[in-house]
C-alpha cells in the first residue's frame, strides 16, 4: 500500500524525467497485485504525463475493466481521448464521469469542453456554466469558456 502512495505522489509530482521510479513501483504493485485498478491508473497518469497517449489509453481502459465505472479513469480515459483519440468516445466518459461526480468542476469543465469540441454550444455553456458556477476561479474552466464564446463569435453565437 505504501509503494502504491509513493508511487501516485510521484506520478503526479515527478518531474517529467523522474517518472521512470514510478512507473517501475506500479509494474511491481501489478505483479504481485493484478487486480489492483489503482497500478494501472496510475501507469495511466504516467502515460499522459509522458505524452504518450496510446500507453495512457490502454492503461486506463485496463483500470476499467478491472473496476468498470470508476469515475477517476473514466475521466482520465476521457481527456486521454479527447485529445489523442476519439471525440465521440470521449464525449460519452466524460459525461459518465460529470454524472458520477457532479459536484467536481473540473468533471463538468472537461465534460463541458468535450460537447464544445463536437460542437454542441449549448450543452458545453450547461456544463461549463455549472463547472463556474462550483469553482469560479480555475483557469481551465474560464479557458474553456474563452474558447465557447471565441467559437460561438465566430459562428455568430454569443451567449
Amino acid at each position: 500500500e505504501r509503494l502504491l502512495e509513493d508511487a501516485g505522489r510521484q506520478a503526479l509530482e515527478a518531474p517529467a524525467d523522474g517518472l521512470d521510479g514510478a512507473a517501475a513501483a506500479f509494474e511491481q504493485v501489478r505483479a504481485a497485485e493484478p487486480d489492483l485498478w489503482e497500478a494501472e491508473f496510475g501507469l495511466g497518469l504516467i502515460g499522459r504525463r509522458r505524452d504518450d497517449a496510446a500507453a495512457a489509453e490502454a492503461a486506463f481502459r485496463r483500470a476499467l475493466a478491472l473496476w468498470p465505472g470508476q469515475p477517476d479513469a473514466l475521466h482520465e480515459l476521457g481527456v486521454t481521448l479527447l485529445f489523442a483519440g476519439d471525440p465521440h468516445e470521449a464525449l460519452a466518459l466524460l459525461e459518465e464521469a460529470a454524472a458520477a461526480r457532479p459536484a467536481d468542476a473540473g468533471y463538468l469543465a472537461d465534460a463541458g469542453y468535450a460537447q464544445l469540441r463536437l460542437g454542441h454550444l449549448d450543452l458545453a455553456r450547461e456544463r461549463l456554466d455549472a463547472a463556474a458556477a462550483l469553482d469560479p476561479a480555475d483557469p481551465l474552466t474560464q479557458a474553456y469558456r474563452a474558447e465557447l464564446e471565441r467559437v460561438g463569435s465566430t459562428i455568430g453565437r454569443t451567449s
